[in-house]
């Protein structure tokens, strides 16, 4: 037997489609970034050192990400060797640090902000917090961290969302990743 169809079943049943499509068509969109791709981004960039105020040399190496998306928040646990150079002693710490994120487009970044510094072991102490040596250690990581690149959007990433009418919008921290929300580009002048 035919299924027959009232019209006012009929009439929902196109709303309902036409409305599904409408939020695949002008839904929000996201681009995903995940802790894997965060963490070969950072495989990328480290070890990475410098020597600070003419007698700190600091190195970074071996960070593992996570993300605190209640927080809004990325940590990194980071090995930091220190090593002074006026009365040469190496030191190594095990850092964990928490960093907002945020979206800066005048180069397409998204960088580290807010650098937090969690917890600390320096040698193995992780009651170090009171030496000098550890709150260089932190001040020095807290700098070389701040407002670092971890993320580029190619070019081409930038194109291909122009041509498809969007643009990048604003960046948080979620459970799978970070997320950026692609608004639309305002048409007109």
């Amino acid at each position: 037997m035919a299924t027959r169809w009232s019209a006012r079943a009929l009439a929902r049943w196109i709303a309902a489609v036409a409305l599904a499509g409408c939020a695949t068509i002008w839904g929000p969109r996201m681009v995903e970034i995940s802790p894997a791709q965060l963490q070969r981004a950072l495989d990328r960039q480290l070890p990475v050192g410098r020597t600070l105020w003419g007698h700190l040399e600091i190195r970074l190496s071996a960070a593992q990400v996570s993300l605190r998306p209640d927080e809004q928040r990325l940590s990194l646990r980071l090995t930091l060797e220190l090593n002074e150079l006026v009365a040469p002693r190496p030191h190594r710490a095990t850092l964990s640090v928490s960093h907002g994120v945020r979206f800066e487009p005048a180069d397409n970044t998204v960088r580290l902000t807010r650098a937090r510094i969690d917890a600390i072991a320096l040698d193995g102490d992780e009651r170090a917090l009171d030496q000098p040596l550890t709150r260089w250690a932190v001040q020095a990581a807290e700098q070389f961290l701040d407002d670092r690149v971890l993320y580029t959007l190619t070019g081409d990433d930038l194109q291909a969302l122009q041509r498809r009418g969007w643009r990048p919008g604003e960046l948080h921290v979620g459970a799978s990743g970070i997320v950026l929300t692609l608004l639309p580009v305002a048409s007109g002048g």
